[in-house]
């Protein structure tokens, strides 16, 4: 693994990728992060392998006109945490870190359904998730937090359960900035302290492109 180089593939949004990024960032790994604008994807498709994104391309230095490539957004990332000391090495946290992938997915899928909706449904399909659909997740994940034996989803040290809730949070955020402030306030001070924790995936944070999802 020593030396090695990372390049990831994907559109220039968060969504299936954002958890990849947030990973590497958290890990303190430097990557090539390609984004490839939609208007580029149809003549750019036949040199992505496999044609889909998501793609991870690790570079062995020894063997550079060898990369290998993975696919799945949720593979990589596990993949990954596992490589760089991301998941938590109990069982108990191992299950609390894979309950909270499944819990944000979830809220992932309610997201997703707005953003494919037709243009005219769209207010009308995320006012209806953000009062009835995502406020029963949200408590489901208050609840997994408020179980766990520390501060974190797994514990006491940040796990890819961590970066998925991070992610699902963004989502929210985005369709109401207000919506955690005035509901989940615990959920915004759990952000800070996993915040303080990964200073680099803080930064980036700071300074990434806004995106629509």
């Amino acid at each position: 693994m020593s030396g090695e180089k990372y390049k990831l593939y994907y559109f220039p949004f968060r969504a299936r990728g954002e958890v990849i990024r947030m990973v590497l960032h958290a890990a303190g790994v430097p990557f090539d992060d390609e984004r490839i604008p939609m208007d580029d994807w149809p003549k750019r498709k036949s040199e992505i392998p496999g044609g889909r994104m998501p793609v991870l391309q690790v570079i062995d230095p020894d063997k550079p006109d060898t990369p290998k490539n993975f696919v799945e957004s949720m593979a990589i990332a596990r993949m990954l945490a596992k490589r760089f000391d991301l998941m938590d090495d109990t069982e108990e946290g191992y299950y609390n870190t894979e309950r909270m992938i499944g819990e944000c997915e979830d809220v992932f899928k309610e997201f997703r359904s707005v953003f494919l909706s037709p243009a005219d449904k769209k207010e009308e399909l995320l006012k209806e998730a953000m009062e009835t659909s995502i406020p029963k997740q949200l408590d489901l994940i208050s609840k997994s937090l408020s179980e766990s034996a520390g501060k974190f989803v797994a514990g006491c040290k940040v796990t890819l359960g961590d970066l998925c809730l991070l992610a699902c949070l963004d989502h929210v955020d985005k369709s109401d900035p207000e919506f955690l402030k005035d509901k989940y306030p615990k959920l915004l001070e759990w952000r800070e302290e996993v915040l303080k924790e990964k200073p680099k995936l803080a930064d980036y944070i700071k300074s990434r492109p806004d995106t629509p999802f």
